[in-house]
């Protein structure tokens, strides 16, 4: 007979860090439900501001949606910073409806970075994930 337990603990232990990983990124899941839940909250009282009172129809921008457009200005290579995306993104025609520009722009970029298509460089900067920095995140 041998004795197994050991193995066992290694198992154990490899399926706690797992456990460890997948409650980390459960919260990170709630937080962005919790975010996404207020900033509905904040266009669902802007729209009932409108004054039809109800839902009105948003007008569509021809061409790409807004994160699609980012990611097209961060695939050039250069480093963003917030401010500047949000600036090219308004004089291009894209947020105009928007109350908050800014917030919409920072919510598209750290969608993009948890998709692996943005880094973040600190203090409002961003530009385009390569392949490596994909795979170490």
């Amino acid at each position: 007979m041998r004795d197994i337990r050991k193995d066992l603990l290694d198992r154990l232990n490899g399926i706690e860090a797992e456990l460890s990983t997948l409650l980390n990124r459960t919260s990170e899941l709630e937080q962005e439900k919790a975010l996404t839940r207020q900033i509905l909250d904040i266009e669902n009282v802007r729209w009932q501001k409108q004054p039809t009172g109800g839902q009105a129809e948003v007008p569509q921008k021809e061409g790409p949606v807004l994160s699609e457009y980012i990611s097209r200005l961060l695939a050039n290579g250069h480093v963003w910073t917030l401010n500047a995306i949000r600036e090219k993104a308004l004089s291009d025609g894209y947020l105009g409806d928007s109350f908050y520009p800014g917030r919409s722009v920072h919510a598209l970029l750290v969608n993009l970075k948890k998709r692996g298509l943005a880094k973040q460089l600190g203090e409002g900067k961003w530009k385009k994930a390569t392949a490596s920095e994909v795979n170490h995140q």
